[in-house]
């Protein structure tokens, strides 16, 4: 209960699996006490706070996480899925672009999960939508 790291982990997991979601932010919002300044558990409240429906919320806990861990590709990524549900186009690509741009020097196999991400977004653009408004 006093693991900082170990309570983002659990909730970061339920996360993911998109188990105990509110548990999940419970614990991760723990960390948070714990480690206020921490960068990785930002990113952990943003996304949960994300996959919870808490838009505006999640926006200003991953903005607060890019601050504290610039240089990190899953934070950019985080926002650009952000971005990308809120349909702001560019703000997502450019998201994306720098996580790419982090990772293409380090984890091949990540930057072309997220090229694909970018190809898909920029496809998707291109295309009309078929569908009535």
């Amino acid at each position: 209960p006093k693991n900082a790291h170990a309570l983002n982990f659990l909730g970061y997991t339920y996360t993911e699996s998109g188990e105990n979601l509110e548990e999940a932010e419970t614990y991760i919002r723990q960390a948070v006490e714990l480690r206020p300044d921490d960068g990785f558990i930002a990113d952990s409240l943003g996304w949960i706070l994300f996959k919870r429906g808490k838009i505006e919320e999640a926006l200003v806990e991953l903005s607060r996480a890019l601050k504290l861990q610039p240089d990190e590709a899953i934070v950019h990524e985080h926002m650009g899925d952000i971005y990308l549900a809120q349909k702001a186009f560019g703000k997502a690509t450019a998201s994306y672009q720098r996580a790419y741009d982090i990772l293409a020097k380090k984890d091949k196999e990540q930057a072309r999960k997220i090229e694909a991400k970018i190809a898909k977004l920029v496809e998707e653009q291109r295309t009309p939508s078929t569908t009535n408004p």
